[in-house]
């Protein structure tokens, strides 16, 4: 069994769940409108309360990651009592390869800054400890109080999508490093020659760009790499003001590296950039990736196709 790991922050315990939690669980999950923008946002019996725990337990053990029971610790101010004021954790997402932060505290706790306090120690925890590359909030359009938190805790909101069978709002928090990986805007770090062999060789939409030309975009565009120790594994790259509108293009992951979510991370690091997240359009031509673009982006269509030009080379 997994020896589930128990954080603490400056006012809170989180600690896995026990069989005990079940009922004081249950009195919380059955508070007027806690459940309100939930997709389940009916109150649970003791029973389904039973299952949800236990199901925790086993998502800890498939996943290494999970909720945690959440109490207060005691401070120099309070003396911990014990009681469950609900849970924080991170969960596994298998439709969309995923992880999501989440909590739910007790109304009784609510506007205290506490929900926050606990998501930033969830996230550290995903970033720091297991060197997730990117963590996910999802929350209801009307629920203003948790995109304030998911806000505070640092996310960055990247656009509205479906999940759980609801219309919400997506935020997500990245970070340098994903598993082996890590990523750089350090243009010292890139390898010119193998961007040039991969444009030349293996993209679709560069196979006649020289070196010389290459060289240049690099020299003059904001540069994200990808990188496994110090070889170069993938690339993006972002032509801007840095006020008002950005272009990104040349986005490739190595083929001996794809199917790690490599491709998700990078792109969700491209629009969460301090320098790119404020600008009034990002704009992009793919001919097969819409819908990665579209889910870890924020990316549409344009929306009146008509109104734009393009002048070619002769």
């Amino acid at each position: 069994m997994m020896n589930i790991p128990t954080l603490t922050t400056p006012r809170l315990t989180l600690r896995p769940f026990t069989e005990a939690d079940a009922e004081p669980l249950h009195r919380i999950l059955n508070e007027d409108d806690i459940l309100r923008y939930f997709p389940r946002p009916e109150p649970p019996d003791l029973a389904r309360v039973e299952r949800l725990i236990a199901g925790q337990l086993r998502h800890w053990e498939e996943h290494g990651l999970g909720w945690w029971a959440v109490e207060l610790r005691s401070t120099g101010e309070l003396r911990a009592t014990g009681e469950l004021l609900g849970w924080n954790g991170l969960q596994y997402l298998p439709d969309t390869e995923e992880v999501e932060v989440g909590y739910l505290l007790s109304r009784r706790h609510w506007g205290q800054g506490l929900a926050t306090e606990g998501a930033q120690a969830a996230l550290r925890f995903g970033v720091e400890t297991l060197r997730l590359g990117s963590i996910v909030g999802i929350v209801h359009p009307e629920n203003i109080a948790s995109q304030r938190v998911l806000a505070k805790a640092g996310l960055t909101f990247i656009n509205e999508a479906d999940y759980f069978g609801m219309h919400v709002r997506r935020y997500v928090t990245t970070a340098d490093r994903h598993g082996a990986y890590t990523l750089s805007t350090d243009p010292g770090k890139l390898d010119a020659g193998f961007i040039q062999d991969f444009l030349a060789n293996s993209s679709y939409w560069a196979q006649n760009r020289s070196q010389d030309v290459t060289e240049k975009a690099l020299a003059n565009s904001l540069c994200f790499g990808v990188y496994r120790d110090t070889e170069q594994v993938g690339l993006a790259r972002v032509v801007t003001d840095y006020a008002t509108f950005a272009w990104v293009c040349d986005v490739f992951i190595a083929e001996a590296h794809r199917g790690r979510g490599l491709g998700k991370w990078l792109i969700e690091r491209v629009v969460t950039h301090p320098d790119l997240h404020g600008l009034k359009q990002i704009l992009l031509a793919t001919r097969d990736a819409h819908e990665l673009y579209r889910r870890y982006g924020g990316f549409d269509s344009l929306p009146a196709p008509e109104k734009w030009m393009i002048r070619r080379k002769q």
